[in-house]
């Protein structure tokens, strides 16, 4: 047993990339006819002091042939251990939304944090950065301010075969934090299917809220996501 935890240990230091692709379709016909398509794309490269995350997504729905959903997501994150418990990171992510009139919206953002938790099946860090966001609207709008960004992220992987995540992030400016900010909620849980571990399904669930949105638009905006997912290490 500890010679294979070793050689485990060695192949993740050779090659310490992994990552997911899921796909999601859902549809209907008859008085109504939808149709939908959610994919994503995650990778990770952990070498056991620095982290690299990067992750691309797309939401696609339509309505009797009218487009109802069509948002698109994608960002960077690196993280550098200082001590087993505090980092230094930066990020950076983007954000299209047709109908929230967001040609786009990007924050690039460093900080620090600092792990309450660590453990292999196991994390929950905190994550304190200040940072700077862009947002360009289709009416001609753009929007560039400072902000301030606070959060965690937990993840637990149970007897590696259930696994659940959320992770929650406030975005307050920094010329009117109590009234001009957002908040991003992202949960998820996620178990094999049958006997292939590679293949999963993922249930997720994100609600963004922007207490000053544009006119027109909700407050809260919330998603629902069921895809079958690949797993590779």
């Amino acid at each position: 047993q500890e010679i294979k935890q070793v050689q485990q240990a060695n192949a993740k230091l050779s090659d310490p990339w992994s990552g997911s692709i899921g796909l999601g379709i859902s549809g209907q016909q008859g008085n109504t006819e939808n149709f939908g398509v959610q994919g994503r794309g995650e990778a990770k490269r952990d070498t056991g002091f620095d982290r690299i995350m990067l992750y691309v997504e797309g939401n696609l729905e339509e309505q009797n042939s009218v487009t109802s959903t069509n948002e698109v997501f994608a960002g960077a994150a690196l993280e550098h251990d200082l001590s087993d418990r505090w980092f230094v990171f930066g990020a950076a992510d983007f954000e299209k939304d047709e109908f929230e009139n967001l040609d786009l919206r990007g924050i690039a953002k460093t900080g620090l944090g600092y792990f309450f938790l660590r453990e292999e099946n196991l994390h929950f860090k905190g994550l304190a950065a200040l940072g700077f966001q862009h947002e360009s609207f289709t009416d001609g709008t753009t929007v560039e301010e400072g902000v301030i960004s606070l959060g965690y992220d937990f993840f637990y992987k149970f007897n590696k075969l259930f696994e659940v995540g959320h992770k929650l992030t406030f975005f307050p400016s920094l010329t009117d934090p109590t009234s001009d900010y957002r908040l991003n909620s992202e949960a998820y849980t996620e178990t094999p299917l049958v006997k292939d571990k590679a293949w999963k399904v993922r249930f997720s669930l994100r609600n963004q809220y922007d207490n000053l949105p544009r006119p027109g638009i909700k407050k809260l905006d919330t998603s629902y996501m069921l895809n079958l997912v690949y797993d590779w290490e």
